[in-house]
Order: C-alpha cells, then structure tokens, then sequence
C-alpha cells in the first residue's frame, strides 16, 4: 500500500487530536483564531480608552467586546453561507435552463434537418 493511501486510510489516533483534520477544518481554526486575536486586540484598545473603569470592569468590559464582535462575525459568516447557498441553487436552476434551452434547440435543429432531408428526397 503506497503511504498516500496509508495516510488517507488511517483513523484518528487518540494521541494526536490534529490527526485527521482536513484543510478546511484547519483553516476554519486558524480563520476563528485570528478573530480571536483581533477582538482581543480592538478590545484592549476599547478599554484603554476608560480609564476609569477598575480592573475587574476592565476585564468584563473586554470580555463583553470580544463576545460581541466574534457573535457578530458568526452572524456575517452565517449570512454568507446562507446566500452562497442561494446562489449555488440559482446556478444550478440556470444552468438546467440553458440544457433545456439547448435540447430545445438541437431537437428544432434536428427535426428541421430532417425535414429538408425528405423534401431533397422527394424532388429526386
């Protein structure tokens, strides 16, 4: 067995949790941890802007912001694959229109073709 196919065959061992992830799973995680950081970031920069507030406030304020903003950005992520969806159905619904369109025309074409194909044969 070639080591492609070993690799591809293989179950997830209990030792390394990475093991059998895919791509897309894999960047999904980089992608979530990067919002992570950033509202981490922004957060921070939110709070030093209250000086006032103690550090337990601080802390909740933070908390609150990076909550927010990640709600938010599942939310647009939500949006997205919703009107990707959307969009996959409209393709799929046009592209059975153009076939039809298509059978329709090459059905026309044939009978038409077949058609003066018996008058030539009738003149002779």
């Amino acid at each position: 067995m070639s080591t492609e196919a070993s690799r591809t065959n293989r179950r997830p061992s209990e030792s390394d949790p990475h093991d059998g992830l895919d791509i897309t799973e894999i960047e999904s995680y980089l992608s979530r941890q990067a919002e992570i950081s950033q509202a981490q970031h922004f957060a921070e920069r939110f709070a030093d802007r209250m000086p006032w507030l103690t550090a337990s406030q601080r802390q909740d304020v933070i908390r609150h912001y990076i909550a927010d903003r990640l709600h938010l950005m599942d939310h647009i992520a939500s949006c997205y694959r919703h009107q990707h969806h959307l969009d996959a159905l409209r393709f799929r619904s046009q592209k059975m229109r153009l076939i039809a369109t298509l059978l329709g025309v090459i059905t026309v074409t044939a009978g038409t073709v077949a058609m003066l194909a018996e008058m030539l044969a009738a003149q002779h």
